[in-house]
């Protein structure tokens, strides 16, 4: 991608690389493309020549490369001027060079495809500034910054909230299959209970083992759960996302996944307990 690679970096101030020190920003004097005969304050990168380039993390890990390094590309030689850090976005599938100079590389000199807008103050008409240069530039596509990231933000709140739809899906069904198992536990085991009662335990008793039992297995499966979660957001993180995804352990996420483990286990061990404690020991030892 040719541009102005200063302004690049001004525009997408997300931008962090791998060594700060190889890429400065710096004010000079310059006369003003407006009107030659004044001067106008321009940033641009410190010793930025023209054959240096700024590649993003997916090419430096795929060539191999670091800030210094020399690329080829089509028989000409660039210097690395910077390595940007991961961003999650297609710029990390980025080589940046100078427009004119990737103009004349791919021999469409005088031409672009894209002009990412952006405007210093907050009310800025920014979508008729590109709708504006789309018309006066037909061959380029002119594109509001603002709203690439709105449409990216869009995405990963569509995203989380079917996730979120999922999680509570697949909550109500551990629910159901809890229930139906601890009644199913009940009702095989209607000998023992019917013993305890017979022996002297009374109806709080058995609420309290059963649901002491459902505490520890609701315990050990959040624990469980959650590890298995990990490792399956880690295996499949990176082929969904088609990057390198990094998942850090979150304790608030893992003490919050094992009590609501707990929660949802003992709640849907009320009813069962419940059913448990008013067994007929009379009835029960009948079976025996």
């Amino acid at each position: 991608m040719g541009a102005d690679l200063s302004t690049e970096i001004k525009l997408k101030k997300w931008w962090k690389f791998t060594n700060e020190s190889d890429v400065k920003l710096t004010r000079v004097e310059k006369p003003s493309p407006i009107d030659p005969t004044k001067t106008a304050t321009v940033t641009e990168i410190e010793g930025l020549k023209e054959n240096d380039v700024i590649i993003g993390s997916k090419v430096a890990e795929k060539l191999n490369k670091n800030p210094g390094d020399n690329l080829k590309i089509n028989g000409s030689e660039f210097n690395i001027k910077g390595v940007i850090m991961e961003t999650g976005s297609q710029d990390d599938s980025i080589i940046f060079m100078n427009l004119k100079t990737a103009q004349k590389l791919l021999g469409k000199e005088g031409k672009i495809t894209l002009v990412e807008v952006a405007a210093i103050c907050s009310g800025c008409p920014v979508e008729e500034m590109a709708r504006q240069i789309n018309e006066a530039v037909p061959e380029g596509k002119a594109t509001p910054i603002k709203q690439v990231v709105a449409q990216k933000m869009q995405t990963i709140n569509q995203l989380s909230s079917f996730g979120l739809a999922v999680g509570a899906i697949v909550l109500l069904i551990g629910s159901l299959i809890v229930f139906t198992t601890m009644m199913s536990s009940v009702n095989e085991r209607t000998r023992e209970i019917g013993i305890f009662r017979a022996i002297g335990f009374r109806r709080t008793h058995i609420i309290k083992i059963i649901l002491m039992e459902a505490l520890i297995l609701s315990f050990i499966s959040g624990i469980v759960g959650y590890a298995l979660g990990m490792c399956t957001a880690l295996l499949a993180g990176s082929k969904v996302a088609g990057m390198e995804v990094s998942i850090p352990f979150d304790p608030y996420l893992a003490v919050g996944a094992l009590a609501l483990a707990v929660l949802v286990g003992t709640l849907s061990t009320i009813y069962p307990a419940l059913r448990a404690s008013k067994i007929d020991p009379a009835e029960a030892l009948r079976q025996i």
